[in-house]
């Protein structure tokens, strides 16, 4: 998607979520996909995703689709949502840490890196 159309379909994308007010409202990634003629749902998500800052208005999301919030308990329950999601993640990015370093894997900063080549004698 080159950057026009990435700006073309934010328009769009803010206009359309401007008047989805409330989860009776809600606007499913489908039906996105669909009106902005996308080319996927992955497309979709990733233009919403990357873009959240750039959108018009708060937007949160659940089994209803995209929709502005009406009253503080939709957004209390979307940020519960995302951290209940997040939570396994953390999980697992500390469980592959603290077992590299059990098996040793060397780092540098906060990477892990190849260790280095074993030396072989040439001459026994």
């Amino acid at each position: 998607m080159t950057d026009r159309e990435t700006e073309a379909a934010l328009a769009d994308l803010g206009r359309l979520l401007l008047r989805a007010v409330g989860p009776e409202h809600g606007v499913t990634i489908d039906e996105i996909t669909r009106r902005l003629s996308l080319s996927d749902r992955r497309a979709t998500e990733q233009l919403i995703q990357f873009n959240l800052r750039r959108l018009p208005c708060l937007v949160v999301a659940d089994s209803h689709g995209y929709y502005r919030p009406t009253c503080a308990g939709q957004i209390n329950a979307y940020i519960g949502n995302l951290r209940k999601r997040h939570q396994p993640l953390v999980l697992r990015e500390e469980v592959t840490v603290l077992k590299a370093r059990a098996e040793n894997w060397p780092r540098e900063g906060d990477l892990f890196v190849d260790p280095p080549s074993k030396q072989v004698e040439l001459f026994a």
